[in-house]
């Protein structure tokens, strides 16, 4: 279980007449176990700042995070994060980088660590492209090996900050639904964060809606879908009528926010 609890964050710029940042303000949320979290919101409110906190990247933070009651106070095996970018080391076959992480965490005997790898391989759909080097593969199959990596650990807590972002549009589909399936049999807890709202109305078991200057949820929407799903879901009048709903609300709180960025201040403490 996750637990966000009056989570604040300033960030301050160095210099004589600091300028403050407020990236985050009393943001607070929880997280069943095997609930799938999407987080959506306009640049520059604080999703992917949220994202960092809950993996322990951002330790200047007031307020409190935990898993399973235990506080989150920095990066910590039970944790897995998958970033925009696929981040794979160009020298490491698909193997040996989906194996890192095991690696850096001793997790198990050799031949152990060499069945979750291959597992976790096989669960994204990478069967027979485990000696490939990640210039040889797609964006598509960069993220799916990123994907494994973070799986093989096998996770309390997976975090994904806009893995799909950056790909064209059928194979963002395409692992949309490898997705739905994979949740279906792993169902670890997983906040995911995207600009996309279908993204989020079809992955998600809740939405969560940020609003920036500063960031703070200022929606959630229990999507009423049942699991398993697929992708078929996104065609029917529901998904649009969902997806609807949550684009209002959206441009509702965009057209509360002030023209201009919040003006600069001048630091008189530590970061929060």
């Amino acid at each position: 279980m996750l637990e966000v609890n009056h989570v604040s964050m300033t960030y301050r710029r160095p210099g004589k007449n600091a300028i403050l940042t407020h990236a985050l303000s009393d943001v607070s949320l929880t997280a069943e176990a095997g609930e799938f979290i999407t987080i959506i919101g306009p640049s520059g409110c604080g999703k992917t700042t949220l994202l960092y906190c809950m993996a322990g990247l951002n330790p200047g933070y007031a307020g409190s995070i935990s898993v399973d009651g235990e506080l989150v106070r920095g990066p910590a095996a039970g944790r897995s994060i998958v970033f925009q970018q696929s981040c794979l080391l160009p020298w490491r076959t698909v193997t040996r980088n989906v194996g890192y992480s095991l690696r850096l965490l001793r997790s198990g005997t050799k031949r152990e660590m060499a069945e979750r790898v291959q597992a976790a391989i096989d669960l994204v759909g990478l069967s027979g492209f485990e000696g490939y080097y990640p210039a040889q593969l797609s964006g598509g199959m960069q993220q799916r090996v990123n994907l494994a990596r973070a799986l093989a650990t096998r996770p309390q807590l997976l975090l994904m900050d806009e893995p799909f972002a950056s790909l064209d549009a059928l194979t963002k589909e395409l692992l949309q639904g490898e997705l739905l399936r994979i949740m279906r049999d792993e169902r670890c807890t997983t906040v995911f964060i995207t600009h996309d709202i279908e993204e989020a109305v079809l992955l998600g078991d809740r939405v969560i809606v940020m609003s920036p200057r500063p960031g703070r949820i200022v929606h959630e929407y229990k999507v009423p879908f049942d699991r398993p799903r697929d992708r078929e879901i996104a065609e029917s009048v529901e998904f649009s009528d969902v997806v609807r709903q949550l684009r209002a609300v959206m441009r509702e709180e965009l057209e509360r926010q002030p023209a201009e960025a919040e003006p600069a201040g001048t630091a008189t403490g530590r970061r929060a």
